[in-house]
């Protein structure tokens, strides 16, 4: 495939909002992961200004709190150069229930992502929609050498997080993160399919306005789907009921796979 080709590939034109449907001047362009995360696909002209603040809010969310540190310790993509952090403050804990709260520089931060285990999309186990919250582990992934590293720096110390709130209370990054994962999955769907043939499912978990996000998103395990390759990031599949779906390799390697049920058959036309 010529370079050529690859970059039109990156750069499919829309020329309608993907997720209200607007058609009209202010259209911009929308990456399907975020450039924050390292995304370079696009669709020209696809995101109206209001849903472009609603994306950017939720991805700005996931980049900044969940994974803020791991960017800059990795130069990660920004926009912000000049704003990207040099040092985080962590809180080491000691059995007393006192704490000391000191600055790591960057460097010496340890590579450590936070990661959401989510049970199967419910659509996939026979499951009715529902507004409640699906069950959510986090699991914290990460160099063991540099955490010990960190650790050492007060041995007495039963434990040590990052001082951010959602480092204390993991599961605030479940909501944006969720829906970046619809989002990431839908856009995918609008460079692939015919929409004229597929119905879009994913508009009302990332626009806010539906709450059955463990209906069409969640992880990969007990649904039978094969992982991807390390070097694959989105990779789509049939079920059995023939919608569209997609498993999500994010941040390829370091991260589970997640599963996402983008579109289903659209009704045959009445004559």
């Amino acid at each position: 495939m010529s370079g050529k080709h690859q970059r039109r590939n990156r750069r499919k034109r829309v020329a309608t909002c993907i997720y209200c449907g607007f058609v009209g001047p202010g259209l911009s362009k929308e990456h399907v992961v975020a450039h924050a995360l390292g995304g370079t696909e696009e669709l020209l002209y696809a995101s109206c200004h209001s849903c472009r603040d609603v994306t950017s809010n939720f991805e700005a969310d996931v980049a900044r709190h969940a994974y803020g540190a791991y960017r800059s310790r990795h130069l990660f993509p920004t926009r912000r150069p000049n704003e990207r952090q040099s040092d985080f403050e962590v809180r080491y804990v000691f059995p007393d229930d006192s704490f000391i709260d000191e600055r790591l520089p960057i460097e010496q931060y340890p590579s450590v992502l936070l990661a959401l285990r989510l049970p199967p999309p419910g659509i996939m186990t026979g499951q009715s929609p529902t507004s409640a919250r699906p069950a959510i582990e986090v699991d914290v992934i990460g160099d063991g050498e540099e955490i010990r590293k960190v650790q050492q720096r007060h041995p007495a110390a039963v434990g040590w997080y990052l001082t951010d709130a959602w480092a204390q209370n993991p599961e605030l990054m479940a909501w944006p993160f969720v829906r970046m994962l619809a989002k990431i999955a839908h856009v995918w769907l609008h460079k692939i399919v015919r929409l004229e043939v597929h119905e879009p499912l994913l508009n009302g978990i990332i626009l806010g306005t539906d709450q059955n996000i463990s209906y069409l998103v969640g992880g990969i395990d007990g649904t039978k789907l094969s992982p991807p390759n390390a070097n694959e990031v989105v990779v789509p599949f049939i079920t059995a009921d023939s919608e569209m779906g997609f498993v999500l390799n994010l941040l390829p390697g370091r991260l589970p796979p997640y599963v996402v049920i983008a579109a289903r058959p659209r009704p045959p036309a009445q004559a």
